[in-house]
Formats: C-alpha cells, sequence, structure tokens
C-alpha cells in the first residue's frame, strides 16, 4: 500500500480564520479501502479547536447522531484540548492531543500525559496515590461516528496505539486509567482489551483526594465511579503491534485535509 504523499495538511477557513495544521502521524485502514488518520494537535490547532467547541451542537444536529452523552464527553475532551494548547509550556509539559479523522470528518480524540498537582504542591502526569516516577496517565478518550448511515468501527483503538507510540519517547513506561463502572458504560471492557488490568486495591484508597487537582482539568473524587486501571509495558507493546498489524498503519508524512464541519 502507498504512502499518503499529498501536500502538508493545512485548512484556512476565511471567513473564520480557522487553521488545521497538526501533524500528521499515521493512517489505518479500519475496512477495505476505509481510512482514518491520525494527527497530533499543537498550539497552532487552538483556532481549529475553540471553533469545533462553538459548533459541537450544531455539528450533531447536521450529522444526525443522536448519542447525546456523547456530546458531552466530547465537549469536555475538546475542553480540556482548549486549555493545554493555549496554556503555557511549562505547564502543558508532555501533553499529547491525538485526533482521529475519517474522510474529512473528525471522529475522536484522546489527550494523555496532563499534568497534575499533589498536595505537597508537586507536579505528576499520574493522580494515582503511591504512583512510579515513569507512570503517566490517558486522561481523556472520546470516539462518535460521524456517519449514522455506515459504521465506523476501531477508532478508539487506533487512538490508543498512537498514544502508546509515544511514552518510551516521553520517558513513561506505565499507564493509568480511571474507567468507568461497567454498569455506566462499555468503557471498562474496552480499556481490557488494549492492554490496561483493574487494581485490586480498593478504587477509594488509591485515587487522590479533591485537593489533588490537575493543573489542567477537573477534580479527582475519590467516591466517583470509576475502576482505576494499568497498563504496563508487555501489554502494551503487544497492543501497540496487533493494532499496527490489524489496521495496516502507514505513516502519514504528508497529508491535505479540509474538515468538513469548517465550511
Amino acid at each position: 500500500m502507498k504512502i499518503d504523499k499529498t501536500q502538508d495538511i493545512y485548512y484556512a477557513n476565511k471567513k473564520s480564520n480557522c487553521n488545521f495544521g497538526a501533524i500528521p502521524l499515521a493512517r489505518y485502514e479500519t475496512q477495505k479501502d476505509t481510512f482514518v488518520k491520525v494527527y497530533q494537535l499543537e498550539k497552532r490547532d487552538l483556532p481549529f479547536v475553540s471553533r469545533f467547541i462553538h459548533n459541537i451542537k450544531q455539528y450533531f444536529a447536521d450529522k444526525k447522531i443522536e448519542d447525546y452523552s456523547r456530546r458531552e464527553v466530547m465537549e469536555e475532551s475538546f475542553g480540556a484540548a482548549e486549555k493545554i494548547l493555549s496554556s503555557p509550556k511549562k505547564i502543558k509539559g508532555k501533553a499529547r492531543i491525538f485526533l482521529a479523522v475519517q474522510d474529512s470528518n473528525p471522529c475522536g480524540i484522546l489527550i494523555g500525559n496532563v499534568l497534575k498537582e499533589s498536595k505537597g504542591h508537586k507536579l505528576a502526569y499520574s493522580s494515582r496515590k503511591n504512583h512510579s516516577r515513569k507512570e503517566t496517565e490517558l486522561d481523556w478518550l472520546a470516539t462518535w461516528n460521524p456517519f449514522p448511515d455506515k459504521k465506523i468501527k476501531g477508532t478508539g483503538k487506533i487512538l490508543a496505539g498512537e498514544y502508546f507510540n509515544t511514552l518510551k519517547k516521553d520517558g513513561f513506561r506505565d499507564v493509568y486509567v480511571r474507567s468507568e463502572v461497567p454498569e455506566l458504560s462499555f468503557a471498562h471492557d474496552f480499556y481490557k482489551k488494549i492492554g490496561f488490568e483493574a487494581l485490586k486495591d480498593n478504587r477509594e484508597s488509591i485515587i487522590k483526594s479533591s485537593s489533588n487537582k490537575y493543573l489542567i482539568g477537573d477534580f479527582d473524587n475519590p467516591k466517583e465511579d470509576i475502576i482505576p486501571m494499568i497498563a504496563e509495558p508487555e501489554n502494551i507493546n503487544k497492543v501497540k503491534h496487533d493494532i499496527s498489524e490489524k489496521y495496516n498503519r502507514q505513516k502519514l508524512i504528508n497529508s491535505s485535509v479540509s474538515l468538513e464541519f469548517l465550511h
């Protein structure tokens, strides 16, 4: 399969002065001749993120997406991305923001490595108590289907695979995630499929108290309905390989995209 070698990714909407200049990373074949491309958002993509947040309600109406619970997760995720991209470099730290796009339509976002502040004003990338120095956290993951008349699969796994590819470079070993309980969501089963295992400790003793806040994000609540989970290197490496093989990952050197909702 040939690698996409079109022009540098750039979209400019003259009316809104909204630029999309994210870093192209990879493309995955989710079905025959159907590709999901993944980009890493940078500070220059702040206008795009802000515009997306402003247009989410209309976006759902235009795409006839009826799962409004996803809209709330999307708004939270893009709101976090907006805070990260608009923050000073020191606070931004090693935060990573990945956007999935299919046929000029955004279909998923993943945010990891968000800096957090502990009671002792120490900065860390994991909100778990007594975490190792090389532990980070997958902070937000939201996927949605912009095509009501057809299925779209694998977006969450693809985003996770790209995130896992950055861990070693960023100096991390383990990844922590706070999964919603199974009664509320399929998130727990999904995270198990991408290499996470539930921690056996009582979750209220693991989650930091509400006085431990994200520098960018929400407060932790030890009583919230979550299951703490960890992905370790052996599982992470296996998942990276399996996702890459299953969806025929190809490096996306350059790409051109015109995001439909910006027109």
